[in-house]
């Protein structure tokens, strides 16, 4: 897994940033990006793996819109505040500026540890299934074999995988992702 899992991970970041991480109340976000990839990569199998990325994805997305809020607003008030100091220059303002650009970069690295994190969830999300040696023999015999189309359009990627299915003498196999 590619995300990070805490401030430790953070190395190349200026200890600035992440000072404003602790003071913005950013690290539980940045932490649960990095958890929610390793304990889904460790404990779960198949669907419910699938399905759980999923939901971890949708909880990422949204801390994600939430940076990128409030990294919006920083920049306007960051635009305004650099504004005013060039029209008359104030030190208190200027710390004020300075304090909003540290706000800035603290959400920008989150959004883009958020966007690893999604990134790596749903690659977790991601459905295999293999299909080969499906046979039918003799009168009325029928083989169906695939995946419904609501799951090829949510999806986008599924490989489906059976083996050595065999139906004889009216016999019927039917195999798929409903």
């Amino acid at each position: 897994m590619r995300c990070a899992d805490g401030l430790d991970f953070l190395k190349p970041a200026s200890d600035g940033v992440k000072a404003k991480i602790l003071d913005l109340g950013l690290k539980d976000s940045l932490e649960q990006c990095g958890k929610s990839c390793k304990e889904l990569n460790g404990e779960m199998k198949g669907d419910m793996k699938s399905l759980r990325a999923k939901w971890r994805v949708q909880n990422i997305e949204s801390i994600s819109r939430e940076a990128q809020q409030q990294q919006e607003r920083a920049a306007l008030l960051a635009a305004e505040l650099e504004k005013q100091n060039q029209e008359e220059y104030d030190d208190d303002r200027d710390l004020q500026l300075q304090q909003v650009n540290g706000e800035m970069a603290a959400h920008q690295l989150l959004l883009a540890n958020c966007a690893v994190a999604s990134d790596d969830l749903k690659q977790l999300a991601i459905v295999s299934v293999k299909l080969k040696d499906v046979y039918a023999e003799g009168a009325g015999s029928s083989n169906a074999a695939g995946v419904s189309k609501d799951v090829i359009d949510k999806l986008k990627e599924a490989r489906i995988e059976a083996g050595k299915m065999t139906a004889k003498s009216g016999g019927k196999n039917q195999i798929g992702i409903f």
